[in-house]
């Protein structure tokens, strides 16, 4: 008849439906008891997610990652009284080859559904357990975050992981962290990073308008405060948490600064990206330009740097 096997689908359970008009109630019904979601830890240290949901439930999730994957995303500018709408899938033109978003739609959709539960355990209305937020308890030996090798445990994990994610751990989230000695006595425990107060959240949302990552159009709200000069560095003892050692940047983005090569700076009181080597051999700091005030400092700088005769 010409129909897709797609069409003859659609056209099913249109038949089913007007045959049936009150099937769909008992049918719903039968879907939401058989929902289930599964968390089982593979030997590769990673954790495979099964699960089944309702329309309803994959609506949801659907709706809040779709966002995360689309290639018209949404500009958010602190200062703007609307986000600005971007046709491009990297949203800026800042971004190019070495800072492009590289992730899969897959990679994407599972970063952001990491970063959603994230935000939302933040909210105070979630259940507690004890009276605490859902918390990642991380146990580690006092010689391996201080040398900067090594690995940690998390609980409910029976893989190790390593040292960048311990780095990415005690840098943000709430973590509560257990030091042993070398022969397993426990040093300390508890929060042992240092929290950027709301005011310095503000500040900084405020400086960078979201993730300093060129290209990057996660707004303050999506992101995580990093100690740019890390945990027990020499140039800030203990991770200062100054306005000068922070910046914000999405969950995706900090995690890349803290796995790869990338290396974040501040010049002037401005974030500056820089790229490994292998991307860049001069290894140029790009500064950070999500800031509007910032944005239209550049535009009148190129202005100024055009021949004349030339319309901006």
């Amino acid at each position: 008849f010409g129909y897709s096997v797609r069409e003859v689908d659609d056209l099913a359970i249109r038949y089913r439906e007007h045959l049936d008009p009150d099937g769909t109630e008992p049918r719903d019904a039968d879907l939401f008891e058989r929902r289930f979601l599964t968390l089982t830890p593979h030997c590769s240290g990673m954790t495979r997610v099964t699960g089944m949901l309702t329309g309803s439930m994959a609506g949801v999730i659907g709706a809040a990652l779709e966002p995360f994957t689309s290639p018209r995303i949404v500009s958010f500018q602190p200062d703007a009284p609307e986000p600005l709408a971007s046709d491009t899938s990297d949203g800026s033109a800042q971004a190019d080859a070495t800072t492009a978003d590289v992730r899969s739609a897959g990679q994407k959709r599972a970063d952001g559904l990491v970063q959603l539960i994230e935000l939302g355990a933040k909210d105070p209305a979630v259940p507690r357990l004890n009276g605490a937020a859902p918390t990642v308890n991380l146990h580690a030996t006092l010689e391996d975050v201080t040398s900067g090798r090594g690995v940690g445990w998390i609980d409910g994990l029976t893989e190790p992981v390593p040292y960048s994610t311990v780095e990415t751990l005690l840098c943000h989230g709430d973590v509560i962290t257990t030091l042993f000695g070398e022969h397993g006595q426990v040093l300390q425990h508890g929060k042992t990073r240092r929290l950027f107060t709301t005011a310095q959240n503000r500040a900084l949302a405020a400086r960078d308008g979201g993730c300093v990552w060129p290209g990057c159009n996660a707004p303050p709200s999506w992101c995580e405060s990093h100690h740019v000069d890390g945990w027990l560095s020499p140039a800030h003892p203990g991770g200062l948490t100054d306005l000068d050692n922070g910046a914000l940047l999405c969950h995706f983005h900090h995690s890349n600064v803290h796995k790869t090569r990338w290396k974040l700076t501040i010049r002037n009181g401005t974030p500056h990206v820089i790229p490994p080597a292998t991307l860049d051999w001069n290894q140029t700091p790009r500064p950070c330009q999500q800031n509007r005030a910032r944005q239209e400092r550049a535009r009148q700088d190129r202005a100024q740097k055009r021949p004349p005769g030339v319309e901006p």
